[in-house]
């Protein structure tokens, strides 16, 4: 949480290994075919805001 308080505050930019590392992404794709593909099957919850969409 600090980490993305910071980023947000202060405008601090991290790469995508350290985005990993802080568990603000969920991976890294070197092409939206292989993002694709690594995502395939996984489930995504939303919260009732979103529930109409």
């Amino acid at each position: 949480m600090r980490a993305m308080r910071n980023m947000v505050r202060d405008g601090r930019a991290v790469s995508d290994r350290e985005a990993v590392r802080i568990d603000v992404v969920d991976l890294v794709a070197p092409s939206r075919d292989a993002l694709l593909t690594e995502r395939d099957g996984r489930r995504v919850t939303v919260g009732p805001q979103d529930a109409h969409r």
